[in-house]
């Protein structure tokens, strides 16, 4: 099976460690990745539910599973990849900001703050949702830290198992 997109060295980790034969495509962006699947030149795309949700509408494209912990609100008839028979298996994405090394704890603060009123407010919640993506937990950049440490030496682990090298 070819996998098309950026998918990340995680998920395709994640694929291999559980059986399942997967080759990484890369892409340039996630257009030219749909357009290959609509037409048969790649056999799947792990990608958002927002990226693909209007093409699966349109019967372009047919959703298989979802790889969140839990179903998604948009697609509440689409099982989890857990539900589909891959038991543990879980990959969610989300996006961070960052700012350099050595910038100023008071201007992270202010910075996060920031963020966390933006995306807490209910015109972007209102936003997020209707493209079935979830707008996740606030964290302090103490827990979003914690959490990045955590996360990233589960995906150092997992693609060491399958035998993946990180660029």
């Amino acid at each position: 099976m070819r996998l098309g997109r950026r998918a990340s060295d995680a998920g395709l980790a994640r694929l291999r460690t559980r059986a399942v034969a997967a080759l990484h495509v890369p892409y340039k962006g996630g257009a030219v990745a749909i357009l290959d699947v609509m037409s048969g030149q790649i056999h799947m795309l792990m990608t958002t539910v927002p990226t693909v949700g209007p093409h699966v509408r349109a019967g372009k494209i047919k959703l298989i599973a979802f790889t969140g912990p839990k179903r998604n609100r948009v697609f509440p008839d689409l099982p989890t990849v857990s539900e589909a028979g891959v038991p543990g298996f879980e990959l969610t994405n989300s996006y961070s900001f960052y700012v350099p090394a050595g910038t100023p704890p008071a201007i992270v603060r202010k910075l996060n703050k920031a963020t966390i009123d933006g995306m807490q407010s209910p015109d972007t919640r209102k936003i997020v949702a209707a493209d079935g993506g979830e707008v996740a937990p606030a964290l302090t950049p103490a827990e979003f830290h914690a959490r990045f440490r955590r996360d990233y030496a589960e995906i150092e682990n997992t693609t060491r198992v399958a035998g993946i090298q990180l660029r």
